[in-house]
């Protein structure tokens, strides 16, 4: 039954019955922008297994993934029929069209008897975007930064047993329509529960999606243009047991799920924490390959000073011999792939960024992946508003000399200035910082160079005009990644994906190579032609994807046909 009014701010509409296990469900949004990149919604599923270890059988829990069921109006069914007492929603970025269509159904949503459920948001745009989305909805609450000790209390909130402002890191309007922030708390890791896997087999199975684990949190660094800190409250924890770990991946073993990877910021933050996992995953005989994200100097260590440990040099010596080890132990027990921080090839540049490694630092670490035959992707940032041209050139060079402009996100890619990031307030300081941009968690930026202004002007309209396409590529290469033999021999198909994006990685290196080159020797010149000629050179890599699709060669993610049929729909338009 629906009901035009919206909920009140008190607790008097609040459906609780005693007599059964109170009910809350779980839903996931995602970007459809990002929808090629299919993965599962983890943090929902470590908040169902919290709340079903701190509460037992008083508690009945279920996650909806609109990646496997989309539909609002569904949702709202469930909700109507099944009268749970709290609906908690994961916004992730770029979905707030998702959140807008399920608010307009959930919120003058009410049982037969007047009571309706507690709508709680949470994730990283409630973080961030705070006072927005209360501004938007003044009836919900939002959960900020981590989510399962808030959640935890919220449902002893609605049984009547604790006061909304005693409820661990929530912000709400009150009856006078003030913002009340309550502080955050932590989860102590050492006590987690395990993730419920509510929806981790059916993304594996139907979707061919990337299944997460969680080996621990944060991370002890502050890059300026990251917000992990402020996301969780503080730096690394690795409070999780190596032990919980190895049970979380035996369950999933159990399921059939054979890849995973890892979703910690800085899976090396304790390096002996994290040889003791390898061994304990050996000693499982775990059949299960998986993928980190760390720190380079997790892999090598350049400087006798980090963070307050100092070294002498026979120490630095021994310190790199042992990590060295540790990344062969990691290799022994299935790692496939590590994920790199570099950011930048300019040293001025990873100075403004604070990331303490040096671009020979971060090139050693790769050589040492190399040599023990990891597969090393890494993130880079070339394009910040702050920067010369000097240093773009650099990073290019960078990008040239290692070859890892095939394995980075995209050699395109402009700094986007995030809510909770020290680069905010360097941005603001230099006066280069513009309004919020619709997500509600980044800001506009403009640049201090006038050329930086113009490649970062063309490179963001490149990136804009294949996001979907790119990402539905890329969550191919996942998907193939999936499907790969015993010891992660690559298949025909696997290789002809990751040729296709190959060939559009060096098809962007050579675009920006060649706009940097033309203004570094005429700031004023005219790019048009440049540009013109390689959009129909990407045209022709796009048509080599499609008919590779067509032939059904490579496909398996429907994300990426569905990114196709689009692009081809918007081709025939223009046409």
């Amino acid at each position: 039954m629906f009901f035009s009014t919206y909920a009140r701010r008190d607790s008097d509409y609040l459906f609780h019955d005693g007599a059964r296990p109170t009910g809350v469900l779980l839903v996931s949004t995602f970007s459809n922008k990002h929808g090629g990149a299919i993965s599962e919604s983890l943090g929902p599923e470590a908040i169902a297994g919290h709340l079903i270890g701190t509460f037992g059988t008083t508690i009945a829990i279920d996650h909806i993934d609109l990646q496997l069921d989309q539909s609002a109006r569904a949702i709202a069914a469930k909700v109507a029929r099944d009268r749970p007492s709290l609906v908690g929603i994961s916004v992730k970025i770029g979905a707030l069209d998702q959140l807008r269509n399920l608010m307009r159904l959930l919120l003058p949503l009410r049982y037969d008897e007047g009571t309706g459920p507690l709508l709680v948001l949470g994730g990283v745009v409630p973080t961030f975007a705070t006072a927005a989305l209360l501004e938007e909805f003044p009836q919900v609450i939002m959960v900020v930064r981590e989510g399962e000790n808030a959640t935890a209390a919220l449902v002893d909130y609605v049984r009547g047993e604790r006061s909304l402002a005693s409820v661990p890191g929530i912000a709400f309007r009150n009856e006078s329509g003030e913002l009340v922030a309550t502080p955050a708390q932590r989860l102590k890791l050492a006590q987690r529960f395990l993730p419920a896997r509510l929806t981790s087999e059916r993304v594996h199975k139907e979707l061919g999606g990337m299944v997460w684990a969680e080996a621990s949190r944060g991370c002890d660094f502050n890059c300026t243009f990251c917000s992990i800190r402020d996301l969780h409250g503080g730096g690394f924890d690795g409070g999780i047991s190596p032990e919980s770990v190895i049970a979380d991946l035996i369950e999933l073993d159990r399921r059939g799920i054979r890849a995973v990877s890892f979703t910690d910021d800085d899976f090396g933050g304790d390096p002996e924490r994290t040889a003791k996992i390898a061994r304990l995953i050996k000693e499982a005989r775990l059949n299960i390959r998986f993928s980190i994200s760390t720190r380079a100097d997790h892999i090598w260590r350049e400087r006798l000073s980090i963070k307050g440990e100092r070294l002498d040099d026979a120490e630095l010596v021994d310190r790199n011999r042992r990590l060295r080890q540790i990344m062969v132990e990691l290799a022994e027990a299935g790692l496939e792939r590590v994920f790199i921080g570099m950011e930048s090839g300019s040293p001025t540049q990873l100075r403004r960024y604070g990331k303490q490694v040096s671009v020979e630092g971060n090139y050693k670490a790769l050589e040492i992946l190399h040599e023990l035959g990891i597969d090393a992707v890494a993130g880079y940032i070339p394009i910040d508003p702050a920067m010369s041209l000097t240093e773009l050139q650099e990073n290019i060079a960078f990008l040239r000399r290692t070859g890892m402009y095939r394995k980075i996100t995209n050699p395109l890619s402009v700094l986007r200035v995030q809510a909770g990031s020290p680069y905010l307030k360097l941005a603001r300081q230099r006066g280069l910082l513009e309004e919020a941009t619709d997500d509600l968690v980044f800001f506009k930026a403009r640049f201090e160079d006038e050329n930086v202004q113009r490649v970062a002007e063309l490179a963001d309209r490149w990136v804009e005009d294949m996001y979907v396409f790119m990402f539905g590529l890329k969550g191919e290469v996942a998907s193939q990644t999936l499907l790969l033999g015993p010891g992660g021999v690559a298949t025909s198909a696997s290789r002809q994906v990751e040729n296709c994006l190959f060939g559009f990685r060096e098809l962007e290196m050579e675009f920006i190579e060649a706009v940097t080159s033309r203004l570094a020797h005429n700031g004023g010149a005219n790019l048009r032609d440049i540009t013109e000629t390689f959009v129909g050179k990407r045209s022709k890599l796009v048509q080599q994807v499609i008919a590779l699709v067509e032939d059904g060669v490579i496909g398996k993610n429907p994300r990426l046909q569905e990114a196709i049929v689009s692009m081809n729909k918007e081709t025939a338009h223009a046409a």
